[in-house]
């Protein structure tokens, strides 16, 4: 807990997360200035005033903010490379998160686990908070839910922090964990890196460093979880490992897997003679980075052993198995019929379960949650999300009936998240697919191999439509015209669309061409999905 109540901070951010952060630190008595760039909301203003916080709104004064700050609270969105943050580094000034604030005033009684990924850390971290809260008490916050300050702050308020157990479920984006510090963690897992933030990020070296720290917060009897070919790949970079145990995922092709096939955990013997070096070469980089290339994760060896997790799908995506290890015990899991879709939400749902088990809800809870018929897990919309099954009767403007899927993935704004979408589908289901938006620079071209196999056509929508049929449009399964906006390619795929097919919204660019957010962008899908099932519905219920 921070002590020096002089410490001058400026929030740079008077959105949810900053006024949360300014509430705890004015609580604790710190002076405090908050800058917004644009314009705060009359409420925000009004309990500023009222506690006699000074504030700014319209423009950032910088010489104010450099001359009567010793820290500032960065706002994710600002990077650290804007002119008045280097500035202020230059001036010796303490530059920290939301995150880092609410970690000086949290309880050591209540836990924390943290999520980081490129895709599925929303949802794996409101899985997580859902299955935790079937055996104890869980919050979400961070990235996702409210901030942390926020939560912190109500804790403390309310005085339930004698409670041993007591969670947070914490989403971390890069950007966030560049400026946290001091958070400790009961359990860490970093889901997977993709090509989606190199405009803030030079190089996915420089991206996997800013979420390879949250491995570095893990206390050291924790748990850290990890994608195999990311810990490859961070060891090629030479990342340190964490001091806590690790436990590396791996898909495994065959559903018939055996456990003796596998390997429970992993460590080589070193001569006696090299005892020495027990204390640091567990947590040193790897020297021999070109050898890396080929060498099995397993043969690394490390003080406190890798173990190994595994799953993998039958040829139905109807059935997943996973077998991981507890405390020296193996865990198999055979899940029929999965309460989310995908091979991906298969690997979110095992990293939330491991957590889970590792803070002693029960396997028999872990088990039913994970079954869609026995489980109570409210999705989160926008991925993947069902609008309509084939149970409801459409009828296009020819009179033509069809009882077709409408799925929702709006949150997919990277072409590597529409991939794990088409992957999630049987080949056999023919895919008519919305792809467009605001392009991020990435290719298209990787989803050609799904062209004529499970993806029927493709209707290139908003200001990617150019790059998208020159990419694709070579082949014939790419409907040639071209949308200025997203509905008016989803009612021509609509029109088209055959019985029993997937009118699948997997847009791989951001929204903000024609929306403001990717949730914007669901939610007129949603509706635009509800108007046209309104007579569906009437004819399905009378069949």
């Amino acid at each position: 807990m921070v002590t020096n109540q002089n410490l001058r901070i400026t929030i740079i951010g008077g959105g949810r997360s900053g006024i949360s952060c300014a509430k705890l630190l004015h609580k604790f008595g710190h002076p405090i200035f908050i800058s917004e760039q644009n314009f705060l909301d009359e409420d925000t203003k009004n309990f500023l005033k009222k506690n006699e916080i000074p504030f700014e709104e319209g423009s950032h004064n910088e010489e104010f903010i450099l001359n009567h700050s010793d820290a500032i609270v960065l706002s994710p969105g600002i990077p650290q490379t804007s002119k008045l943050i280097l500035q202020a580094l230059q001036k010796g000034l303490f530059i920290f998160s939301e995150i880092e604030a609410a970690s000086w005033y949290l309880p050591d009684s209540i836990k924390c686990l943290g999520i980081t990924g490129t895709n599925g850390k929303s949802t794996t971290t409101n899985y997580l908070t859902s299955l935790i809260n079937k055996k104890y008490t869980a919050f979400a916050c961070g990235n996702i839910g409210l901030p942390m300050s926020e939560i912190v702050l109500d804790l403390l308020e309310n005085k339930i922090i004698s409670n041993q157990n007591i969670y947070l479920c914490i989403e971390l984006s890069s950007y966030q964990l560049e400026t946290t510090y001091s958070l400790k963690f009961d359990a860490v897992c970093i889901l997977n890196l993709q090509n989606d933030h190199l405009l803030r990020y030079k190089t996915m070296d420089e991206y996997r460093k800013a979420k390879w720290r949250l491995t570095g917060m893990c206390k050291n009897d924790g748990v850290c979880i990890l994608e195999e070919n990311l810990l490859k790949d961070a060891l090629k970079q030479g990342l340190c490992l964490p001091k806590c145990e690790i436990i590396m995922i791996e898909s495994v092709q065959n559903f018939n897997f055996n456990y003796s096939d596998t390997y429970t955990s992993f460590g080589r013997k070193i001569s006696s003679n090299l005892s020495f070096y027990d204390i640091d070469i567990a947590t040193l980089p790897i020297c021999s980075y070109g050898a890396l290339e080929d060498i099995l994760i397993h043969s690394l060896w490390k003080k406190s052993l890798i173990k190994k997790s595994f799953y993998s799908f039958d040829d139905n995506l109807s059935r997943v198995k996973s077998l991981f290890c507890i405390n020296g015990h193996q865990e198999t899991y055979q899940i029929e019929k999965p309460c989310l879709m995908g091979p991906h939400n298969a690997f979110n749902v095992l990293c939330a379960s491991i957590i889970a088990r590792h803070q002693n809800v029960p396997k028999d809870i872990v088990e039913s949650f994970w079954i869609k018929d026995s489980s109570t897990y409210e999705q989160l919309p926008h991925r993947l999300q069902e609008v309509y099954s084939s149970t409801i009767v459409f009828k296009d403007s020819s009179g033509r009936k069809k009882r077709i899927f409408i799925i929702n993935d709006s949150k997919s704004t990277n072409v590597e998240s529409t991939l794990v979408a088409l992957k999630s589908f049987l080949q056999p289901k023919s895919i008519y697919l919305l792809l467009g938006g605001k392009p991020k620079g990435d290719s298209f071209r990787p989803l050609i191999p799904y062209l004529g196999k499970n993806v029927e056509k493709i209707y290139a929508f908003g200001e990617a439509s150019t790059q998208i049929l020159n990419e694709l449009s070579p082949n014939i399964h790419v409907y040639s015209k071209k949308f200025s906006c997203m509905l008016g390619a989803a009612q021509e795929a609509f029109e088209q669309i055959t019985e029993g097919a997937v009118l699948l919204l997997s847009p791989a660019c951001a929204s903000f061409d024609e929306f403001k957010n990717y949730e914007h962008r669901g939610i007129v899908f949603m509706k635009w999905a509800e108007s046209l099932a309104t007579e569906g519905k009437n004819e399905s219920n009378t069949n």
